[in-house]
């Protein structure tokens, strides 16, 4: 979920703020989260927070006690008004609409928020694919 039409930039919560507090999800996540957050910062894109809620491919890795992070656009859920205002969209409306439903295809994702996300996760990757310490 990095391209919803009506998306927000949020981060997954590795830091336990948004998730039930500290020692919510495994150690190292907060680092995680951080990098992500101060990639977005540094491309002085704003940033909001969105919980491990438990429904997602996050689900087996937090369970095993591995950390996780990850940035995120919305799914069925309902864009705030603040939000709206922070990124564009339509507040009170599914960041998708199209989420798990017939209509939810390749013409339907929001080309800047792909465009964004994808260099979030490569700078992740690239971060991460050769030093590990701080989230293992």
């Amino acid at each position: 979920m990095i391209a919803s039409p009506n998306h927000a930039e949020l981060v997954h919560d590795g830091d336990g703020s948004e998730s039930g507090g500290p020692g919510a999800v495994p150690a190292g996540s907060a680092q995680l989260e951080k990098g992500i957050a101060d990639y977005l910062d540094g491309r002085h894109l704003p940033h909001g927070a969105a919980e491990f809620d438990g429904r997602s491919d996050h689900v087996p890795f937090l369970a095993a006690g591995i950390p996780a992070g990850g940035a995120f656009t919305g799914a069925e859920g309902i864009k705030t008004r603040a939000e709206a205002e922070e990124h564009g969209g339509r507040a009170g409306a599914a960041y998708d609409p199209c989420y798990h439903r017939a209509c939810d295809g390749l013409s339907h994702l929001d080309r800047a928020a792909l465009d964004t996300n994808v260099d979030v996760i490569a700078h992740a990757v690239g971060t991460y694919a050769h030093d590990l310490r701080g989230v293992a």
